[in-house]
């Protein structure tokens, strides 16, 4: 993890990536911006868990997406209304042409994408604690910590 060198330097960075079906996304030792991935993937799956149908969608299927900061890649997810629901996600990047390319895709109960999240969550608590001049980091990760309890 590389926290900022000022309290005027708010960016902490650091490895993050997801694993769908023993494939990393975007890549296996990604360098971006933690705080902002684990809080996009947050606000997915609040939507997801949430509801968030769209009207233009069948009824039972719900539908968020989540970034990363550093490139053109995002994921996209679809959540059915089942009692116990399945999310399918799609690991896409976007070409020179303005196109997405699926680079990886797979499912899994929500409840597993929630757990996931929340230990992604509080392993970067853990860190920016222990780091100095990083109240509004620790702030927002005890937020995404608190969104997925």
């Amino acid at each position: 993890m590389k926290p900022p060198r000022t309290p005027a330097d708010d960016l902490v960075s650091s490895r993050v990536w997801i694993t769908v079906d023993g494939v990393a996304f975007p890549d296996a030792g990604w360098w971006d911006l933690p705080l902002s991935v684990i809080g996009s993937a947050l606000a997915a799956y609040a939507e997801l868990r949430d509801g968030g149908f769209q009207e233009d969608l069948p009824e039972d299927i719900a539908q968020a997406s989540s970034y990363f900061f550093d490139g053109p890649f995002a994921l996209a997810y679809r959540r059915t209304a089942d009692a116990e629901p399945v999310i399918y996600l799609e690991g896409n990047r976007e070409n020179h042409e303005g196109e997405l390319e699926s680079l990886v895709a797979g499912e899994m109960p929500l409840e597993s994408f929630r757990v996931a999240l929340l230990g992604a969550a509080q392993i970067l608590h853990a860190e920016v604690v222990t780091r100095g001049h990083l109240d509004e980091q620790v702030r927002i990760a005890a937020g995404i910590v608190t969104g997925l309890t």
